[in-house]
Parts: C-alpha cells; structure tokens; sequence
C-alpha cells in the first residue's frame, strides 16, 4: 500500500479559515500549470494557488532551471543585456526578476538556498550585484530629473 504524501503548503488566502496553517488537510493537489509548476487547492475556501506563490517564480512564465540560471548569472556579476542574451528572454523579463528577488530577499533566502540550490556565497554575491545596480539606476535617475 502507497503511503499518502503529505502537503506542506498552506492557503495564501486571507479570508480562509486556515490561512497560513500548514499539515490541516485543507490543501490538495489542483493540475500542473503549463511550465510544470504543480497548483494547489485550499478545500475550506475553495480557491487554486500555484507552488510558486510567495516566490520570484509567480507571474513569470518561466522554469526554475530558468531561474536558477538567471540567479547563478548574477552571482557572477553578469549585465542584464547579457543574461537576457545568454537566456534568450527579454530584458524586462530580467528586469522583472531581479526586481522580485530584490523586493522580497529577506523573505526568500529559504527558498534560493533549499529550493534553488544556491550556496551562501553565490545568494550573497546575487544580492549585493542587485543593490549596486538599483542604487546606480537611482542615482542616474536623480541627475535626469535635475
């Protein structure tokens, strides 16, 4: 007999009777979304969610081998041109990455190192690169506006 594998989410929803409450029973397996991402759904309230909820994953329509990639380019100090180049995606699309991994780290750092495999040296060198771009793009639009 198949022993049933238990769900670690939990319901993103803030209405539900069991938001955030993990190992309930509430939550079940709801398909796969079209890059393989699994979806999820709370049967208390109802509502479907993707794994990738929480995570620089959500909204982007790319694979975490994309993502890991993206983030190991990073570390290495890489320009957005060139990862956009290297990875064939759009430059916004990278823009929009580094943006939600910048937005939420703090929150993150579990996942990029648990989930992504990346060690502490390569998720800090991605965050400190990040931060000295975003305070160049600050400074540049300081002097535009002047």
């Amino acid at each position: 007999m198949r022993l049933k594998r238990k769900i670690t989410k939990a319901c993103p929803n803030k209405e539900c009777s069991k938001y955030n409450k993990r190992f309930r029973g509430n939550i079940i397996k709801f398909g796969t979304q079209k890059n393989g991402n699994p979806r999820y759904k709370c049967t208390t309230c109802g509502k479907t969610f993707a794994k990738t909820k929480n995570t620089p994953l959500f909204y982007k329509h790319l694979k975490k081998e994309e993502v890991v990639q993206i983030c190991r380019m990073l570390a290495k100090k890489m320009s957005f041109r060139k990862i956009s180049r290297k990875t064939n995606r759009h430059l916004d699309t990278i823009r929009g990455v580094v943006d939600s991994i910048s937005d939420n780290y703090y929150k993150l750092k579990d996942y990029f190192s648990k989930d992504l495999k990346l060690s502490k040296k390569e998720s800090k060198d991605m965050i400190e690169f990040i931060k000295h771009k975003k305070a160049i793009g600050k400074k540049a639009q300081k002097t535009v506006k002047k």
